[in-house]
């Protein structure tokens, strides 16, 4: 199943794309694209076995993936559900922290909330449901994810000489 999901093509502007929507409804698909990206966290420092052409390829697109994942779970129009949010978020760190992987999942967590609406009762950003979770979880790293993704949504910029 997940072979034919990443064979999909997917766009950056496409929020309603089979990738998206499956990512917002399976924390654990979440997990295993970040699982073929970076290595658990007691891997690191260790040498790299050799890795498959196959492989290399899954962990390119699972990247892309990845980077392009901005729909937001719970969000419907303009409001979003905080206890889909809190529910989707919780179960991914929890899965994260099994499979070593907590810090970066916590900063993919916050580059995509990164791209949460303004509320619209009070045009304040993020959305009240955001802000709510985010005292609720307490986390620097998705607290990071989101200040990195804020970052790069400027685009790409130059500087005189």
């Amino acid at each position: 199943m997940v072979d034919l999901l990443l064979r999909e093509t997917w766009s950056t502007s496409d929020p309603n794309s089979a990738l998206d929507r499956f990512l917002i409804e399976s924390p654990e698909f979440f997990i295993q694209i970040i699982s073929d990206v970076f290595r658990a966290r007691v891997d690191r420092g260790e040498p790299k076995e050799d890795v498959s052409a196959e492989l290399r390829a899954r962990a390119r697109t699972s990247l892309t993936l990845l980077e392009s994942f901005t729909t937001i779970p719970g969000l419907d129009g303009a409001s979003i559900d905080s206890l889909v949010l809190d529910t989707w978020v919780q179960e991914a760190r929890r899965l994260a922290k099994e499979a070593d992987r907590l810090a970066i999942t916590e900063q993919y967590i916050g580059k995509m909330l990164s791209r949460a609406p303004a509320d619209p009762d009070d045009e304040i950003w993020p959305h009240r449901a955001v802000r709510y979770c985010l005292e609720t979880w307490k986390s620097d790293h998705i607290q990071l994810g989101i200040r990195v993704g804020k970052a790069n949504s400027r685009g790409v910029t130059t500087r005189a000489p």
